[in-house]
């Protein structure tokens, strides 16, 4: 077989090769042009885990870094959120407490919104709307609260704002007017 004759079978050969690459390189493209938005961002569905708001990843960048304080009153008596709620050693939770000074520490690598339910999951306390703890509204007590002397009716889903001063208050009703 000539030279020439051989060199355009090899040719034949190549756009096979040639198609491969270019569907490859297709791909390529499409799987940038649809993950790109998220690289190197968190997924706002990242910021849970086994219902609790997850840990802070080492290293991870923070979007949102806010605090509120928050005084419980149970009957007349304080209840102290103690220091480290959300610490496991070296790691931290999205909420957490460094001291038992009510000051709930918000450090997320998304702004998002966290709520006072949320941090009530991590400190593993029971909160509802009508129950704090063991205690829940009955014929003689209730539970209220305030934020930045304001009553609010939304005490779970309450959205965690920065300088936040909220107080929780389980008394007889009687006390609370």
């Amino acid at each position: 077989m000539p030279q020439r004759a051989r060199k355009r079978e090899t040719r034949k050969g190549n756009p096979l090769i040639g198609l491969a690459i270019f569907l490859v390189a297709i791909v390529g493209a499409v799987a940038i042009i649809l993950f790109a938005g998220s690289l190197g961002q968190a997924n706002v569905d990242d910021v849970k885990e086994d219902g609790k708001v997850r840990f802070i990843r080492p290293g991870e960048s923070l979007a949102m870094h806010i605090h509120a304080g928050v005084r419980i009153i149970i009957n007349g008596e304080e209840v102290k959120i103690p220091a480290g709620v959300g610490i496991v050693g070296n790691r931290e939770r999205i909420l957490h407490t460094h001291e038992p000074n009510g000051v709930i520490h918000i450090e997320s690598p998304v702004v998002r919104d966290y709520t006072l339910g949320d941090f009530f999951k991590v400190w593993g306390m029971r909160l509802t709307d009508s129950c704090i703890f063991e205690y829940c509204n009955n014929e003689t007590h209730r539970l209220v609260m305030l934020v930045n002397g304001v009553p609010q009716e939304n005490i779970k889903d309450y959205v965690l704002k920065n300088g936040d001063s909220i107080i929780l208050i389980y008394d007889e009703i009687s006390n609370l007017a």
